[in-house]
């Protein structure tokens, strides 16, 4: 008999905690769900369409006014692939600069962003088409210091 109650009970328990588990389950792909539809939301088809056709023509006034509105709407991580395509693009000092300024925010890895190799790789990429945040960073980081800058390209090479 006391077999029987301790089969039971157990069987029991093993159903209310599966059971209690998929409702979590339930929970955390319902806020995935959620949080996926709200980022999807902000970039339309449309503002897609728009993105491309800057990019395409290398429209840097739109390009600046696209980028404000992303980081003004909290949208500023969305935006990194679009900085990226047009820095490389057109050689656009000012969006390897913001793909500099997005990685570092989002570098969760180090306590000081820039010591991450991609980050740091887009500062001097935009230093070396002279745009002058990327002048005033790296004159602090480097010449300030008396140390020779280094080569965008060398800062990804394996040491």
């Amino acid at each position: 008999m006391k077999f029987n109650i301790v089969v039971l009970f157990s069987i029991s328990s093993i159903i209310i905690f599966s059971c209690n588990k998929q409702v979590k389950n339930d929970k955390i792909k319902e806020t995935k769900s959620i949080i996926s539809a709200k980022e999807s939301t902000f970039i339309t088809d449309s503002l897609k369409n728009v993105l491309n056709v800057v990019l395409k023509n290398n429209d840097t006034t739109e390009y600046q006014r696209l980028y404000k509105e992303f980081v003004t709407n909290g949208h500023k991580k969305d935006f990194l692939y679009y900085s990226i395509k047009m820095g490389e693009l057109h050689n656009y000092g000012q969006a390897f600069m913001n793909t500099s300024d997005i990685l570092a925010k989002y570098n969760y890895d180090s306590k000081f962003p820039l010591e991450s190799k991609l980050t740091l790789y887009y500062l001097l990429k935009a230093y070396e088409v002279n745009n002058e945040n990327a002048k005033s960073i790296i004159n602090e980081m480097y010449i300030d210091k008396g140390l020779k800058v280094p080569s965008s390209i060398s800062v990804l090479e394996n040491k």
